[in-house]
């Protein structure tokens, strides 16, 4: 079985390893188009672009920029270190951005942490990316504790899936300024209604799912990879880009 996703949550991982189907998947595919989806909403945030935009849509010139935070000397935590985590570190590395990783398998070296450390160093964050895949290990893994642990002035970013968060803890803590803003990719549940309350939040930014819907290189990609599989299927290869059915990435 193949697909083109990289995430398969949602997919009946259980039943396709009751028939012991071998299934790929496509990671690294996005990881462009999603870590400068990352950068779109930190700068955004940053410089303030919302006003700007609403500013210029009633064509007026601001005396004073409304966003005069810099990237540069700044830290980031990334939580998940796949392709699109790694790529994502690259790119603020290039900016300045004093990035620590979360990763699953064991680490070493200051600028990593295991699944055991990270809650205990939130507070250290101007920024905390969520780039993890979607699991039983990472539902609701940021929540209210996790929430009220960060800064005041940090800033939560959601690329990964909605349910890595407690919905309803978040828009608590922005109501009440716990932390300063989230940019939310992803929501829960998906198309976001329209009465919910981030519609509403001044400190909540809301995108459609969007981060990795770039097209530039994705389709040839993805047709590559698939004939690299045939051959190696046609051959009895093993198949590359396989997925762990059980921890379902």
């Amino acid at each position: 079985l193949f697909t083109k996703l990289a995430g398969v949550d949602g997919l009946p991982l259980a039943e396709l390893a009751s028939r012991n189907i071998v299934f790929t998947n496509c990671p690294g595919l996005s990881a462009p188009a999603v870590s400068e989806y990352v950068l779109l909403g930190m700068l955004s945030i940053a410089k303030g672009y919302r006003e700007i935009i609403k500013a210029e849509m009633k064509h007026e010139w601001l005396p004073n920029p409304p966003g005069k935070v810099e990237l540069m000397g700044s830290s980031a935590l990334i939580v998940g270190y796949g392709s699109i985590g790694r790529m994502t570190e690259e790119r603020l590395k290039a900016l300045g951005v004093k990035v620590t990783v979360v990763r699953r398998s064991p680490v070493s070296g200051e600028h990593a942490l295991g699944p055991t450390q990270w809650r205990a160093r939130l507070g250290d964050f101007d920024w905390i990316i969520l780039t993890a895949p979607a699991t039983t290990e990472t539902s609701r893994m940021i929540g209210a504790a996790e929430l009220s642990a960060m800064k005041k002035s940090a800033v939560l970013i959601n690329v990964a899936r909605g349910s890595l968060v407690d919905q309803a803890a978040l828009v608590k803590a922005l109501d009440q300024r716990e932390i300063a803003a989230a940019f939310l990719d992803v929501t829960e549940p998906e198309p976001l209604p329209p009465d919910h309350p981030l519609w509403t939040l001044e400190n909540a930014h809301i995108t459609m799912h969007l981060s990795g819907r770039s097209r530039t290189h994705e389709i040839p990609l993805t047709a590559k990879r698939f004939l690299e599989n045939l051959h190696r299927y046609r051959e009895g290869k093993p198949l590359l880009y396989q997925v762990d059915l059980k921890l379902g990435y």
